[in-house]
């Protein structure tokens, strides 16, 4: 999905997969339940552009694997759960590109993980 203007746009990513995680906990093969992907956005504005790619997914943001470890049989009590959800967060990288037409960015996307890719374009920056 792609929303946004011709020099500030956000393109949002996901795979989604549904399967019983008590089945798949242990199992190290989920280490490499991934896609790779490419795409290409032909007839951008020329310049520079600033990139954040927003990732989530069970090793940055997913609450699953982190809720299972702090939880005990009687739940978990406020200050528990305040910490989780002060580590657990987002993973963010930020670069920056040369653009003269087209814009080209490879990702790898995790099983279950969505992606938040925002490409702004700087003012006053030529190609």
């Amino acid at each position: 999905m792609v929303i946004g203007e011709f020099n500030h746009f956000q393109v949002v990513l996901w795979n989604a997969e549904h399967y019983n995680p008590y089945f798949t906990m242990n199992d190290s093969s989920n280490d490499i339940n991934y896609n790779e992907y490419q795409f290409n956005i032909t007839n951008a504005l020329p310049g520079m552009y600033k990139i954040k790619h927003y990732t989530l997914d069970k090793n940055h943001g997913a609450l699953y694997k982190v809720w299972q470890q702090y939880n005990t049989r009687y739940g978990m009590d406020k200050e528990t759960i305040d910490y989780v959800n002060r580590v657990n967060y987002p993973k963010l990288n930020i670069s920056e590109i040369k653009v003269k037409n087209t814009i080209t960015y490879h990702l790898k996307l995790l099983t279950n993980a969505l992606h938040i890719i925002e490409f702004r374009k700087y003012y006053n920056e030529e190609a």
